[in-house]
């Protein structure tokens, strides 16, 4: 990480770390103390993808893998996206179509925001297969509010001329 105002650098991760894993892509989070990795990356549609997500703590040069609590010990957990939610440190996570959100990075409690998930019928936080062919597919954009108010920023175009058809 460049300092424009220092020009120091600052080194978040290894490339050795980066290569252990195979990343195929990473978010930081805000205040930069944590790193969510993708890897793994398997595709299921023209856009969308399931992969592994791991937590990386910058501090102590640790990882941890993005599962969730109920899975096997030695069992990854394939997500369907995650991201970083809002300005803090807290994880929003898709899982076989439902929403769930972990508030600490390190630690494996999650609280499940969706139930109704529901295989090639109800997609909870990623858009369906219907969706994926044109330009309009987007990843939803999460917003936090409190630890009971998750808000969805931004749908797709197609979705938000549906639901104004049908009211």
């Amino acid at each position: 990480m460049l300092d424009t105002s220092t020009n120091l650098i600052n080194v978040l991760v290894t490339n050795h770390t980066l290569r252990q894993l195979n990343v195929q892509g990473y978010l930081c989070s805000r205040d930069l103390k944590y790193l969510l990795f993708k890897h793994n990356v398997k595709k299921n549609f023209l856009k969308s993808f399931t992969a592994f997500y791991t937590i990386y703590d910058v501090e102590k040069d640790h990882h941890l893998p993005v599962k969730l609590k109920d899975s096997l010990k030695v069992q990854r957990t394939r997500l369907q996206y995650a991201t970083w939610l809002g300005n803090t440190s807290s994880i929003i996570f898709v899982v076989e179509n439902d929403i769930f959100i972990r508030q600490s990075p390190l630690k494996e409690e999650d609280i499940r925001i969706t139930s109704s998930g529901y295989e090639n019928q109800i997609y909870n936080g990623v858009p369906d297969w219907l969706y994926q062919g044109k330009d309009i597919f987007e990843f939803y954009e999460f917003s936090f509010y409190d630890s009971a108010h998750v808000k969805t920023k931004r749908i797709s175009r197609v979705c938000e001329r549906v639901i104004r058809r049908k009211r």
